[in-house]
């Protein structure tokens, strides 16, 4: 007769204890599971080698209810020797130290998004983490002000987000075109607006020139024609924060049939022409937006055109019940 013997956790399949981690999102609470046993230390070293990993949020670096940067004791170094195989990776949960001198490669990181808005120094090793990211397929660089420029270019970028930026205008002409065949998002925001109309234009052509695949763009820059922009074709949402004629934003839809979510300064058009546009030549639009800075007023006439758009969910970011009772209001009055 076999006795029967209990089973413990040192039983378990270690992959089983990699989709209990995953529950997990505090890095240093599965760092800190190493001291338990050397069972533990060993499935925890396991699950770092093996396992990707996101460092974006709070949580993921942050105990509850702490959100102040000096209680982080991981620093930026101690966490990618940590994790080998981190992907994604946000600045503002861990600053990063500006001697990189002995980072090694990270060939993991997919993802990098680096945010100085509150920050009050300045960065000075992007170069040498942009080097080290040999395999960056995203890169987001938000509050960055550095009139040196960015020497190290990476290749081969699907996103590039430069928001309220201060980079000298070759270096972004220079990212735009070295990634142009690679990317499907686009951002860009000058942070002084000091970029007169002809340094404008070159950008938005040679944007339509080397951007065939873009899906998504974002343009924050002072007025400036759009013809070079005329030349995309897969766009699925666009967002101008620039005034551009009406003849553009036709242009604009008849040449991207796929778009879903349009943006876009415009005083002179109505939202009645927009909406007879989206029937022509982009019946899947979801989401539209025309001149910012006030909420339109629509007739009776421009809800019917809304209904026969059974995809458009939002104007202005109000559905089309919020017009439909203003109507009712507007006439009882």
């Amino acid at each position: 007769m076999f006795l029967h013997q209990e089973k413990s956790l040192f039983d378990l399949n270690p992959d089983v204890f990699f989709v209990i981690l995953n529950y997990i999102p505090n890095i240093r609470e599965k760092v800190r599971l190493r001291r338990v046993c050397k069972f533990f230390n060993w499935i925890i070293c396991q699950y770092f080698a093996n396992c990707d990993l996101k460092l974006t949020e709070k949580e993921h670096i942050y105990y509850r209810g702490i959100r102040l940067e000096r209680s982080v004791r991981m620093k930026f170094m101690q966490l990618m020797a940590t994790c080998p195989r981190l992907r994604r990776f946000r600045s503002d949960i861990v600053p990063i130290e500006w001697n990189l001198s002995q980072l090694s490669k990270i060939p993991s990181l997919e993802v990098l998004e680096i945010d100085w808005r509150k920050k009050k120094y300045r960065f000075l090793g992007l170069d040498i983490l942009l080097s080290k990211c040999v395999n960056l397929r995203e890169l987001g660089l938000i509050g960055y002000d550095c009139e040196g420029g960015i020497q190290y270019k990476p290749c081969g970028l699907t996103s590039l987000c430069l928001d309220y930026c201060n980079i000298p205008f070759q270096d972004v002409l220079e990212l735009v075109i070295i990634n142009g065949q690679t990317l499907t998002r686009l951002e860009y925001h000058n942070l002084t607006d000091n970029l007169d109309g002809e340094l404008n234009k070159v950008l938005i052509d040679t944007i339509g020139q080397c951007c065939s695949q873009l899906a998504t763009l974002r343009l924050y820059i002072n007025d400036t024609p759009v013809e070079g922009l005329k030349q995309l074709t897969n766009l699925r949402n666009l967002f101008l924060i620039m005034n551009i004629s009406g003849k553009d934003v036709q242009a604009l839809m008849r040449n991207n049939p796929n778009l879903r979510w349009m943006v876009v300064h415009q005083k002179e058009i109505s939202y009645s022409d927009v909406l007879i546009f989206c029937m022509k030549f982009c019946k899947s639009m979801e989401q539209i937006s025309i001149n910012n800075d006030r909420i339109p007023v629509f007739s009776e006439h421009e809800v019917r055109l809304w209904k026969a758009l059974p995809s458009l969910k939002l104007i202005h970011g109000r559905p089309l019940e919020y017009y439909e009772n203003n109507l009712v209001t507007f006439a009882s009055d």
